[in-house]
């Protein structure tokens, strides 16, 4: 489960029978013995844009001008990627895939790890112009779904972003 919002949190995940919560400034478990947060990872002068689990893996976006961290371990370590492709304000998880947002307009997809080591992130995909930023990045069925204040855009599986309801 994960759910990315661009305003008050980076999300809700859970991975194996744990529950976290990445705020702005720290990354947390739910301890259910104490019924207590515990932080695992505090992001000090960056602020967390997003969380997702992929592959077993923590990913947290640090917004589009700061490099990702992801964590192998269940949050106990963290790793800053290296990789060419590495600022993303939103992360989706979608087709055994991990999908990247950098505003206005961007779109990136990683369909190997997404660490250090791995597959490159692909071609970089436009979604509508530059005068509005993406809002969000939602999957619906077999459809990924980008909106922003110009319209609702449709990524298809070549892929390529497609306006379904345009200029809204």
């Amino acid at each position: 489960v994960s759910i990315n919002h661009p305003g008050f949190i980076g999300g809700f995940c859970e991975l194996a029978t744990n529950m976290y919560v990445c705020t702005t400034k720290a990354f947390m478990r739910w301890d259910n013995t104490n019924n207590v947060w515990i932080m695992l990872y505090g992001f000090g002068a960056s602020t967390a844009t997003s969380v997702a689990i992929y592959n077993g893996n923590i990913f947290i976006a640090l917004g589009g001008s700061t490099d990702y961290i992801y964590s192998e371990d269940a949050g106990a370590t963290w790793t800053t990627s290296t990789l060419a492709t590495k600022q993303f304000d939103f992360f989706l998880v979608y087709a055994n895939s991990l999908w990247g947002i950098v505003k206005p307009n961007n779109l990136w997809v990683n369909i190997g790890t997404g660490l250090n080591g791995g597959s490159a992130w692909g071609s970089n995909i436009k979604i509508g112009d530059t005068t509005w930023n993406i809002n969000a990045i939602v999957a619906n069925g077999s459809n990924i779904l980008i909106p922003k204040a110009d319209g609702i855009f449709m990524v298809t599986s070549t892929p390529s972003a497609v306006p379904i309801l345009p200029e809204l």
